[in-house]
């Protein structure tokens, strides 16, 4: 690492390592900044989530949004590590009994969002920590690659991050602490996500991922662990108790801007451009997420009509709920979510295929598969949702019942 690039300005200090190199150690929390030039910025973001929060409460069942909101961060933040496995395989990955057969890209989307689940599980007994921390590395790691990396265990050695895994330490572009400085750095991280306070939530969001990925306190999986720990900030803060806004896909997307600026951070203290971005990408993800829940909420009330009025079984409702946090089904799966036999459950599912929710899928090995493509593709992107909207008749305008 090139320690003529940090200047004055750098919210740290670097510290030799082996032989010539150095580390940088960022300071403790927090900062000292001057937020007057963000204010219109960090009122737009709390406002956007204001909105998005209230869609939350008005919902009877909230998991309609939750499970298609994960699946899609976990698709993006695992394509930001370059590990790319689509929304559909994800679904089908969720549905198999025995994931050893699955590739092991899909094993590993599937894990992050595992993982974020068993966070907001654990968020009932357990605050923002170390041991969560450690706890969610494990569930993320587990079986897939970096599980030989001690999962779950803080790094005993030092790490750096270069353009590749080859990359040596002297061609660094960033190296973190040495692993005798995580205990004290690690424990004021955690101080000040249970405290906080210095700045708007929103900001405070912001200093607690540039300081978790300058830490870097694993050897492999930081930065997915880093993502998952914005969600689950955020909902024990009750900025967004339930899980409906992810920043992964913006951060996807101008994926040079999110390194660089958080690299500006420890070279230069350029904090406000850091901030200035997540506050853009908060504001953006809350509104796209609040078109998202929109449309997800008119589809279920779509397809809970086309049920009810085909003569249907007075369970189908309970499948076409079941869809939303787990868009495959297989008739096993389907059999246990009824508590009805196999053939009882066949038929259900096959009326659900009748009434175009979803789509059979025959595997090699012979198995079926039945994937509520329309639920998945709401979650893709905007132009596909549009084309949902169209075929049914509805238009943008037609799902502003929530604003």
């Amino acid at each position: 690492m090139k320690s003529n690039l940090f200047s004055a300005g750098s919210p740290g200090r670097l510290l030799p390592i082996q032989g010539s190199n150095v580390a940088f150690v960022p300071n403790l929390m927090p900062p000292k900044l001057d937020l007057g030039d963000l204010n219109p910025k960090i009122e737009s973001a709390a406002l956007a989530i204001g909105e998005l929060k209230g869609i939350g409460r008005l919902m009877r069942d909230s998991q309609v949004l939750v499970g298609p909101l994960i699946n899609r961060e976990a698709v993006f933040s695992s394509r930001i590590e370059g590990t790319i496995a689509s929304a559909e395989q994800l679904a089908l990955f969720d549905a198999e009994t025995d994931d050893t057969k699955t590739e092991p890209t899909v094993r590993e989307v599937g894990n992050y969002s595992r993982a974020l689940r068993f966070g907001l599980e654990r968020l009932q007994d357990l605050p923002v920590s170390q041991r969560l921390i450690r706890e969610l590395h494990s569930e993320l790691m587990r079986g897939v690659r970096g599980d030989d990396k001690r999962p779950g265990e803080f790094r005993t050695r030092q790490n750096w991050i270069g353009r590749n895994p080859a990359t040596p330490i002297d061609e660094a572009r960033f190296v973190p602490p040495p692993a005798t400085e995580l205990p004290r750095l690690l424990a004021d991280w955690e101080s000040y996500a249970n405290k906080r306070g210095a700045y708007p939530a929103v900001v405070d969001l912001a200093l607690l991922h540039y300081q978790f990925e300058a830490i870097h306190p694993f050897a492999d999986g930081n930065g997915r662990v880093g993502r998952l720990l914005l969600p689950l900030t955020m909902a024990q803060w009750g900025l967004m108790p339930q899980p409906l806004l992810h920043l992964s896909p913006y951060f996807e997307g101008r994926y040079s801007d999110y390194a660089d600026l958080m690299l500006a951070v420890s070279q230069k203290g350029q904090w406000p451009e850091w901030i200035s971005f997540v506050l853009d990408a908060i504001a953006a993800q809350a509104n796209e997420a609040l078109s998202t829940s929109q449309y997800l909420l008119d589809l279920r009330d779509d397809y809970l009509s086309r049920v009810q009025t085909a003569r249907s079984s007075a369970l189908l409702p309970r499948l076409v709920e079941f869809l939303f946090t787990h868009p495959a089904l297989t008739i096993p799966r389907a059999r246990q979510v009824l508590g009805v036999s196999y053939r009882g459950a066949q038929l259900n599912v096959e009326k659900l295929v009748s009434a175009g929710i979803v789509r059979e899928l025959k595997m090699d090995n012979g198995r079926r598969f039945f994937l509520a493509s329309e639920i998945i593709d709401v979650t893709q992107g905007r132009t596909e949702r549009r084309a949902i909207a169209e075929r049914h008749g509805q238009t943008d305008s037609a799902s502003s019942r929530l604003r």
